[in-house]
């Protein structure tokens, strides 16, 4: 995230706003490809790794790795987007990656929890309520960096 700000900041201060868009393109590439290493561990390796923090327990553990389960997916999504919010944020736009933000990790969420019957069920259930709020969050990002209003912010 914080590079993503710092390469578009610098290439907008610059005068080259489509470098500013690339820099953080390949940033969310190389976000994505670590975020893909570390699901993969988290879906070969998910006992091992609780192990380590030294989780024995059979309960816990089966909680543990449903968790790990879940972050292996959603963290490729994650990523892309703190990466996205970044991008944003180093050009001057704070406003938009907010209401992403709120709308995303609150107001979805809320809503979900409120009407979809899944408060006091399973860890799979809560985690099956929650998979679209990465997702959403994403495809706002990605919408607004090409909506360019970014080119246009004033910032000093």
């Amino acid at each position: 995230m914080s590079a993503a700000a710092t390469v578009a900041g610098q290439n907008l201060g610059a005068g080259r706003p489509e470098r500013s868009v690339q820099g953080v393109h390949r940033a969310a590439l190389l976000g994505l490809a670590l975020a893909a290493v570390i699901g993969v561990l988290f879906l070969t390796l998910p006992r091992f790794l609780l192990g380590l923090f030294g989780m024995t327990d059979p309960v816990v553990v089966g909680l543990g790795v449903q968790l790990l389960r879940f972050l292996s997916v959603s963290g490729l999504f994650v990523t892309v987007a703190l990466t996205y919010t970044g991008g944003l944020q180093g050009t001057g736009d704070t406003r938009s990656p907010l209401f992403i933000s709120i709308a995303s990790q609150i107001v979805v969420p809320s809503v979900s929890a409120r009407y979809s019957g899944r408060c006091g069920r399973s860890v799979r259930g809560h985690l099956d309520g929650d998979s679209a709020r990465p997702h959403d969050a994403l495809r706002a990002q990605r919408a607004a960096v090409p909506a360019g209003k970014w080119r246009t912010i004033r910032v000093g």
